[in-house]
């Protein structure tokens, strides 16, 4: 006999890789547009500490949230095949 063991782990995984990298891009483009607005556009690299906290709770944020939808999504595939 051979045993389908079904994992879901990959729904996580792409739900927080999903959500971190579009955390991370919308988090560098509101910075981009808050130095624009500064007229302190000088580098697309260097980050203030200010500029990288907004990064970095953006991207906890969201990667939290697609955890959170990774999960939710496992719990109703898991049901449908049940």
């Amino acid at each position: 006999l051979i045993f389908v063991i079904t994992s879901y782990k990959w729904l996580n995984l792409n739900s927080f890789t999903i959500a971190a990298t579009t955390g991370f891009v919308f988090s560098y483009i509101i910075v981009l547009l808050l130095r624009k607005i500064n007229n302190s556009l000088t580098s697309y690299f260097y980050f203030n500490s200010d500029e990288i906290l907004i990064v970095v709770l953006s991207v906890f944020i969201t990667s939290v949230l697609g955890i959170i939808v990774g999960k939710k999504n496992e719990k109703k595939i898991k049901i449908k095949q049940a």
